[in-house]
């Protein structure tokens, strides 16, 4: 007679058992809801503090949630945006044309005297004229000598970027701009020069970005120098597919572009990339070798040896730490302790908005007043609950996040310059996640470095307000004279201001 298998466990065994395979369960539901909510469901982490009293919680709250409760939160008035009507630059040309009355109609017609002029209606309407393409002849004339016939004579041709190239700077800015601003592959911008009647393959366009990426790399050294400089950074990370040219493998390589962003205080910050073949620590490791600083960045496990030197310190990222509540709270049908977490934050981040405009010493004073007691109460709230969660649950691990990163996430107290999240480093990775979804990769290691010094120039513009066309135009043109350091710190985005003017 076959013995029965569970004749071997007693009735505590098996009981046991089942709440572990019913956890186990819970937490195979939870994964697969919020893989759901990643693929198919809006990507908004919109929360409002009003939503949570709408909700029935547990009954077994902390002291801390019932404290939460009990408080009225203060949230600043929502303004409505207006409609933006177009608006025109003073730098654009200007046509004018007038419409006048006819002879016969500028007599009064009461009594015949002629009309008298009292001024004019401005009617403005927005004329655009497709991009002209003209081919630049460079006639040298030459002279020669008909007593000796031995001297010939001729000027020489202006120091051109390329010399050999067909491309003068402005073509070359477009290229640089359609591809790395306007996230335009290649073979779409090829299209756009057939339609004005220029056939300029993808393969020269390639090798005149190589060229014109060495040419412009002092440049970017010089931003590099200057971005380390500043007494803080924002990094981050992030794919830049690689062509493999191994016939074994038929995917792409997972080659890395790191943003730093920084610089002196006095001035806008510099955004500068670095083109890496894996996401190695070494990378960043190189790069901050000389910074001395605050570093805002995300919990990569790479960083620590930064961290060790002590010339660095770490200052975590409180939306990570946010989104790890937000994707918590959408594995609830209820709101519970999530949504407890979110409207904590939520009151951090209203502290943020009222010191926006602040000095940075103001700022820090602000902080110390309004956010300092919101984050006693948030740690112990973690601390209370990180024993009642399932510690592989979504909300165990995003308790396990905070706790672990806590002297990060409290280190933007220390100073007024600081912001208590790595936003602006994420802003800057958005624009290589949109270029990849277009141009899929780069070709080569050489066309790595070359996006990243592309990248480095095209957003540093932006972020200091300046036209990457216009500056890119002036700055090819002039680089081939500059010989010195001093030269080249001129066409720096943060010193260059255009016409061949700098600060």
């Amino acid at each position: 007679m076959q013995e029965n298998v569970h004749s071997r466990y007693t009735v505590v065994e098996l009981q046991a058992r089942v709440d572990e395979l019913e956890k186990l369960v819970k937490l195979l539901q939870e994964q697969n809801r919020l893989l759901l909510h990643r693929q198919f469901a809006a990507k908004s982490e919109a929360h409002s503090l009003d939503q949570l009293p709408l909700f029935n919680l547990s009954q077994e709250t902390s002291p801390l949630e019932n404290d939460l409760n009990q408080n009225k939160i203060t949230v600043l008035s929502h303004h409505r945006k207006r409609q933006q009507r177009i608006t025109f630059s003073d730098d654009l040309p200007k046509r004018r044309i007038e419409i006048d009355l006819g002879d016969h109609e500028k007599q009064c017609e009461c009594c015949q005297t002629p009309l008298t002029q009292i001024g004019e209606d401005i009617t403005r309407k927005l004329e655009y004229i497709p991009a002209k393409v003209e081919i630049i002849e460079y006639a040298r004339l030459k002279y020669a000598c008909k007593a000796c016939e031995e001297t010939i004579k001729r000027p020489s041709l202006p120091n051109f970027i390329l010399p050999k190239s067909y491309a003068t700077p402005s073509l070359l800015a477009h290229i640089i701009v359609s591809k790395f601003d306007d996230s335009l592959p290649l073979n779409r911008i090829e299209q756009q020069f057939k339609r004005q009647g220029i056939h300029l393959p993808v393969s020269t366009m390639s090798d005149l970005l190589i060229k014109i990426a060495s040419q412009l790399e002092p440049i970017y050294h010089i931003m590099t120098e200057k971005m380390l400089s500043g007494p803080r950074i924002w990094t981050d990370d992030t794919i830049l597919p690689k062509q493999n040219d191994d016939p074994d493998r038929n995917r792409t390589i997972q080659a890395r572009l790191w943003v730093y962003i920084g610089g002196p205080l006095k001035d806008p910050p510099l955004v500068v990339y670095d083109y890496s073949i894996n996401r190695s620590s070494k990378w960043p490791i190189e790069k901050l070798k000389d910074f001395a600083g605050y570093k805002h960045a995300d919990g990569y496990r790479g960083y620590k040896v930064l961290h060790e030197t002590g010339n660095i310190k770490f200052v975590a990222c409180w939306a990570h730490a946010r989104r790890k509540f937000f994707e918590a709270s959408l594995l609830t049908e209820h709101a519970g302790k999530a949504q407890i977490m979110l409207d904590y934050i939520a009151k951090l981040y209203e502290v943020e908005t009222h010191c926006k405009i602040m000095t940075d010493k103001k700022r820090k004073q602000y902080r110390s007043r309004y956010a300092k007691p919101i984050l006693k109460q948030i740690k112990a709230w973690a601390d209370y609950e990180l024993h009642r969660v399932l510690p592989k649950s979504q909300l165990g691990k995003a308790i396990q996040y905070l706790l672990n990163h806590w002297h990060g996430l409290i280190r933007y107290l220390d100073a007024g310059h600081l912001t208590p999240d790595n936003s602006k480093a994420e802003q800057h990775i958005r624009p290589i996640a949109l270029g990849r979804k277009n141009y899929l990769f780069v070709g080569s290691d050489r066309g790595g470095r070359a996006a990243a010094i592309f990248y480095s120039l095209v957003e540093s513009c932006k972020n200091v307000g300046v036209n990457p066309y216009g500056y890119l135009v002036d700055v090819l043109t002039r680089i081939p004279e500059c010989e010195s350091d001093e030269k080249l710190n001129k066409l720096v985005p943060g010193n260059w201001v255009g016409n061949g003017s700098e600060r």
